[in-house]
């Protein structure tokens, strides 16, 4: 078996924008896929080429972070053999593992020359050359590339630690599609309500802003935002002093702003493409870019549909 790492935009080359989940099983079969003539070697302006990567051979996926990506996110292995002919690199995942703790190379000591100081010529190398590329592990970097990924990782890189990586997803069998049946009235009104006073102060929502920081880890939904005093706790079914709404299944982690917007109708996300849809009214144009954004969520449908078709009816009748 040969290892490789890969460096990839975590959207547009990993088909279907699974690059930013946290679930294994969206990244599991999945296909990335980038310009490249092959694997090569860490080598400033060296154009060596590697063996192929051949099935069952060990990946190492860096995801770019200025790409919305959080650095070393996954370890899998090669389910295909992998032919470049056509100009790409394309690379069929199996096996897939996440790590416990994603981490870019912000944990690094920052040199002189714009790089980072990891004290492995891949990663050395990998810091100052940014660009997306497939890469041979070395066999004498391969100790101290494991031994960064148990100290950054969140628990190494057995087996059963990596394997047991994967976000563990809020329990869906509370009957939201009744609840909504039953207090109908009341939450059309609550959403009327927290759209006319998105302005209001909110109150410490404890538990269940935890649950959810847990559970997105501590990650805007919407954007790269990890700043925590930016981020809030953005229920889909309002608030309403019980219990039952502050279930993580009928919450999203989002920037401050992006919460706001939420709660006033200015997006959604539509439950059976799980795109972000934007009000046609909102004219900010910075926020364009996430219209049609694939979003990797943990709410109930059921509320989430009630949420959708809401956003639709203000929508349209504003």
């Amino acid at each position: 078996m040969t290892r490789y790492f890969l460096k990839v935009d975590p959207i547009n080359e990993c088909v279907g924008a699974f690059g930013q989940s946290r679930l294994t099983s969206r990244w599991e079969g999945g296909e990335i896929a980038f310009k490249s003539k092959g694997p090569r070697y860490a080598e400033k302006e060296s154009t060596r080429l590697t063996p192929p990567i051949r099935v069952g051979d060990e990946l190492w996926i860096w995801t770019h972070e200025e790409k919305g990506g959080q650095g070393l996110v996954a370890r899998a292995l090669a389910a295909a053999d992998v032919d470049p002919s056509d100009g790409m690199l394309r690379i069929t995942l199996s096996d897939v593992a996440l790590i416990a703790s994603p981490f870019g190379f912000d944990v690094f000591k920052k040199r002189p020359d714009n790089g980072h100081v990891t004290e492995t010529l891949l990663l050395d190398y990998k810091s100052i050359c940014r660009g997306t590329g497939a890469y041979l592990i070395e066999d004498y970097d391969m100790e101290r590339f494991l031994e960064i990924v148990e100290e950054f990782g969140g628990g190494g890189v057995s087996e059963r630690k990596v394997e047991q990586a994967e976000v563990t997803v809020p329990s869906t069998e509370f009957p939201w599609a009744d609840e909504i049946r039953n207090h109908k009235d009341e939450i059309l009104s609550d959403l009327t309500e927290r759209r006319l006073n998105w302005h209001k102060v909110r109150p410490v929502q404890g538990k269940f802003r935890d649950d959810l920081f847990d559970l997105y880890h501590c990650k805007c939904l919407l954007t790269p935002c990890t700043v925590k005093e930016a981020l809030e706790a953005a229920h889909v079914l309002p608030h309403n002093g019980d219990p039952v709404r502050d279930r993580p299944d009928n919450g999203l982690l989002l920037r401050r702003d992006l919460h706001t917007m939420f709660d006033a109708m200015l997006w959604s996300i539509d439950p059976k493409t799980n795109k972000v849809r934007l009000a046609r009214r909102l004219s900010d144009k910075s926020y364009g870019a996430l219209e049609g954004k694939v979003i990797d969520h943990h709410v109930d449908p059921n509320a989430l549909l009630f949420h959708f078709t809401q956003f639709q009816k203000a929508d349209k009748n504003v």
